[in-house]
């Protein structure tokens, strides 16, 4: 056991904000964002997080401040284990700012507040800001908010902020609804089309495509600080005691970030540019905690792996929108595609399994990839497969034993076209995943695994099971 966890201590970190919203699209990453930028602008070192799995918003995050961004998600990882992720990264930043997912309330279920922002704010001792979208709305909007103000007493609301308001009249029809409520901060955000970020079918546009410029940053400072007083902001953000935390209090089987002895550091080679950018952070921070080297590629442009690769990570992404520019990159895929055949390591998710496939099939083209394995990929317009994984493993493989357990999640538009069973056969690709959903109930996502590559449409959190990424390091040490 570790001399960290051992030792009981208080852990001071600094204020943490919780940015809510009383639904999607109300304008949480928008507002988000521009105060992350008008907070870097003052000097305030902030240290972002996103509730739940996604990974374009903190994409964006790290864009902004120039640091990475963490999810906080207590269906993945176990309350205590998400208390060490976010102590851990709070420490040295003057606030943390967590965007929330959905509306305040929503999580992984319809009856509790299991996965919601709501439960990661009271886990955190965060406060509140909840975001509305007030657009046509007036006195309505004090009910709205009292709703959400008395459904769960023990949250701590720092204010409110009203987003898409329409003009002057309707700011001052909004501030008397609001009078009738005790709220300590109120702040009115001026309806702006020019600081929408665009978006696609999976959601926005990703960081690594470069969606916000210098300009984009100048519109969202001057549309925060024309509606919001941000020094009375950060005044009463103070005002609440720094958090501390008992280290005794915070799990102590198996501590996560305990390091690995490896002999000999390798190198991982981490796939990353504009068609791959999907994983959490915390799997690289283990992954490194752990002893290996992690190296960037780009499958987009660079013509072959880092020097002395022992082992790949193809993390997830858009490899459908530039499928045609990675089929033309024959110097890679060739590289890649040897090594796999070397038995040498090799971890895909989503994305990543795109690219391992025959190749992706559009509207008006089939454009081949790599071939690793004998399924086609089918794009759709509908969603094909959403929500939280846990996968239990069928057989032994480099990341884990048979009968282990790990926790993700599953999102595409996307479905596998299986072209040849004697292929399948005859390559000996083994299913390794039994997958099930939140509520317990077996899903058809596989994990397919040839030689030394593994791959599914699953994105794994390694925090959930550290012996997992403890598993991988030591194969890239052998």
């Amino acid at each position: 056991m570790s001399k960290e966890i051992n030792k009981s201590q208080n852990i001071s970190i600094a204020p943490g904000l919780l940015i809510a919203g009383t639904n999607s699209g109300c304008g949480k990453t928008t507002v988000t964002l521009a105060l992350m930028e008008a907070f870097r602008r003052k000097g305030i070192k902030v240290r972002p997080f996103k509730v739940g799995p996604d990974f374009i918003d903190p994409g964006l995050h790290r864009l902004i401040l120039g640091v990475s961004s963490h999810n906080l998600d207590t269906w993945m990882l176990p309350p205590d284990r998400v208390k060490q992720l976010y102590v851990s990264a709070s420490k040295g930043f003057d606030l943390s700012i967590v965007e929330g997912v959905m509306g305040l309330y929503d999580g992984a279920s319809g009856s509790n507040e299991e996965g919601s922002s709501a439960q990661i704010a009271k886990l955190l001792g965060l406060k509140v800001l909840l975001i509305v979208n007030a657009k046509s709305m007036a006195r309505s909007v004090s009910a709205l908010i009292k709703g959400f103000l008395e459904f769960d007493p023990s949250l701590d609301f720092l204010g409110v902020i009203l987003n898409n308001v329409g003009s002057k009249n309707h700011q001052e029809l909004l501030d008397e609804a609001l009078r009738s409520l005790s709220i300590d901060f109120v702040g009115f955000l001026n309806r702006n089309p020019d600081i929408t970020i665009p978006s696609r079918h999976l959601g926005l546009i990703t960081a690594e495509e470069s969606p916000i410029n210098k300009e984009f940053r100048d519109k969202l400072f001057k549309w925060i600080s024309e509606g919001i007083n941000l020094d009375n902001l950060y005044e009463k953000l103070k005002t609440k005691s720094y958090k501390a935390y008992n280290s005794s209090s915070l799990e102590k089987s198996d501590y996560p970030y305990r390091k690995c002895k490896i002999k000999k550091k390798k190198v991982l080679a981490v796939s990353w540019d504009r068609a791959f950018c999907f994983l959490y952070q915390v799997n690289l921070d283990l992954l490194r905690r752990f002893g290996v080297r992690i190296e960037f590629f780009s499958p987009l442009e660079d013509k072959s792996l880092p020097s002395n690769t022992t082992g790949i990570y193809l993390c997830g992404g858009y490899p459908e929108l530039y499928a045609k520019r990675l089929s033309e990159n024959r110097s890679i895929l060739s590289e890649i595609k040897n090594f796999i055949e070397d038995n040498k390591v090799l971890y895909a998710e989503c994305g990543g399994m795109l690219y391992l496939s025959k190749g992706i099939k559009l509207e008006r083209e089939s454009i081949k990839l790599l071939g690793v394995f004998p399924f086609w990929v089918k794009l759709s317009k509908r969603l094909v497969a959403l929500g939280y994984r846990e996968v239990r493993f069928l057989v032994d493989c480099f990341l884990a034993k048979r009968g282990s357990v790990i926790r993700g999640h599953e999102f595409h538009y996307s479905y596998l076209e299986m072209t040849d069973l004697e292929e399948v056969k005859h390559k000996e690709i083994i299913n390794t995943y039994e997958v099930f959903n939140r509520k317990g109930e077996k899903v058809n996502t596989q994990g397919f695994l040839y030689k030394n590559c593994l791959a599914s449409y699953v994105h794994l959190h390694f925090l959930n099971n550290p012996q997992i990424c403890k598993n991988f390091v030591r194969i890239l040490s052998e």
